[in-house]
């Protein structure tokens, strides 16, 4: 059996684990509610943290409404099914982000550099373009881009 482990590092932008945690509202070291081996399984399953962290907190509803609708603990009183509910609703804000963002957008601006441009003609499995700049060029001919007629 391996160690179940839990940690936040407080950076959900650089970390994916962080990021589902933080979503999850899994912060709290005093109430820790999903391992980080948990966490790696819902990434495993959804690569999209944010899906991942709304089936976390489904994971985390049905787990509260299973258990008893109240627990008293001296003069405190925990209602297990407002959690449940709570985070219910956090999974239904989640999914509807997720169909919003499809994971972080890679911003690419090709063509900037030569090398980036020779790499790109290079690549056997890129789709070839229907139109290219000198497609029309015939040497020797006088027509085309370049001709003096």
């Amino acid at each position: 059996m391996f160690p179940i482990t839990w940690s936040y590092e407080g950076y959900p932008a650089d970390n994916t684990k962080d990021e589902v945690r933080f979503l999850v509202r899994d912060t709290d070291t005093t109430e820790q509610l999903l391992s980080d081996e948990e966490i790696y399984y819902l990434l495993s399953i959804f690569p999209n943290p944010i899906a991942s962290a709304a089936m976390g907190c489904e994971t985390l509803s049905s787990k509260f409404a299973r258990d008893a609708s109240e627990k008293t603990v001296g003069d405190l009183k925990i209602n297990l099914t407002e959690k449940a509910k709570s985070f219910r609703d956090q999974a239904t804000r989640l999914w509807l982000l997720s169909k919003l963002y499809r994971g972080r957008p890679q911003v690419y601006a090709g063509g900037i550099s030569i090398a980036d441009k020779q790499t790109q003609v290079a690549n056997s499995d890129r789709v070839q373009p229907d139109f290219y700049r000198h497609m029309n060029d015939f040497p020797g001919t006088g027509t085309g881009y370049g001709s003096s007629s």
